[in-house]
């Protein structure tokens, strides 16, 4: 019962990672998937290096972001302000791009 078990799962990251492929390529029409996936990474990674990296590498938070915590904010509360950015940005990623594919569709 493992062996199957264990091949389902491989089988399901394979597809999430042709997914992901898929949508790095930009094989859509107008290339919005393309370049909407780029830019919600880059946001991410910049997001992630704002508030977690520079928690882990220089213990307390971004001077910019500073404001936002408590005196005793570590890394639990740079988390917390990751997961909530991530899921504005994505949010935001997501409406701006679906309304440009239907702006191009028509």
């Amino acid at each position: 019962l493992v062996v199957p078990a264990l091949m389902a799962i491989q089988h399901d990251f394979s597809r999430q990672g042709q997914a992901m492929r898929r949508a790095l390529a930009g094989r859509t029409r107008g290339g919005v998937v393309s370049v909407a996936t780029t830019i919600a990474i880059v946001g991410s990674a910049l997001w992630f290096a704002l508030t977690l990296g520079w928690t882990l590498v220089a213990g307390s938070l971004a001077p910019p972001l500073a404001g936002l915590a408590p005196a005793e904010a570590g890394p639990a509360f740079a988390f917390l302000i990751f997961v909530l950015g991530l899921a504005v940005w994505t949010g935001l990623v997501a409406v701006i791009s679906a309304a440009r594919s239907g702006r191009n569709a028509a």
